[in-house]
């Protein structure tokens, strides 16, 4: 995603998510290398948001949907 893009909706922010990664759930460290945050400013946005309880060990897949929300409400304040 390129940062000029900063009025970005929750649904482009969803299908460029999903376009990237090829799935409808993303791990903390992918959310990092592709927007370009560090991996705990990644963890901290993911924090709350609904993941699948399939996850195993300390790699949760958050769903991209609660993700892109959370994404779109930060890049408003």
């Amino acid at each position: 995603m390129n940062r000029k893009e900063v009025n970005m909706t929750k649904t482009e922010i969803k299908k460029d998510l999903i376009s990237m990664t090829g799935k409808l759930v993303i791990t903390a460290p992918q959310l990092a290398k592709i927007m370009g945050l560090r991996e705990s400013l990644a963890y901290e946005l993911c924090r709350g948001c609904e993941y699948d309880p399939r996850s195993k060990g300390k790699q949760r897949n958050y769903y991209i949907s609660d993700v892109s929300e959370r994404l779109a409400e930060r890049r408003m304040v």
